[in-house]
């Protein structure tokens, strides 16, 4: 089982660092904008802000395969491509760290993080 820090609501450390990194990230994002809702984590390191969870967008984002989701120990939700390996996608290190091992298999092909407070707007 993966190690909790105190304070961190369930989350792993490298989660809740995740977490940390999507507040900050989302100050950054003009008011007039659009309100983040989750985070796109590549194979390459990149993360980029999604403000938009639908079924499309989430589909898209992991590659177009099927959508496999997961509710983590945190509340917090994972989306990935089902298929990821017969597929052979590279392996995402970053979020293998995050919630790799909470899950007991390597993270392959990009992983969209939805933090809980935003999962009733997933998949719409």
């Amino acid at each position: 089982m993966a190690s909790r820090g105190s304070g961190s609501h369930g989350m792993t450390p490298h989660e809740a660092e995740l977490h940390r990194s999507f507040v900050e990230l989302s100050k950054e994002v003009p008011p007039s904008s659009a309100k983040p809702l989750a985070l796109l984590i590549m194979p390459s390191s990149k993360i980029h802000l999604l403000d938009d969870i639908s079924y499309k967008t989430l589909r898209a984002a992991i590659g177009g395969g099927y959508v496999e989701h997961v509710t983590l120990q945190s509340g917090n939700m994972i989306v990935v491509d089902e298929e990821g390996r017969m597929k052979n996608m590279p392996l995402n290190r970053d979020a293998t760290l995050i919630v790799g091992r909470q899950l007991g298999v390597p993270i392959v092909g990009p992983m969209v993080w939805i933090p809980k407070t935003n999962k009733r707007k997933a998949f719409k």
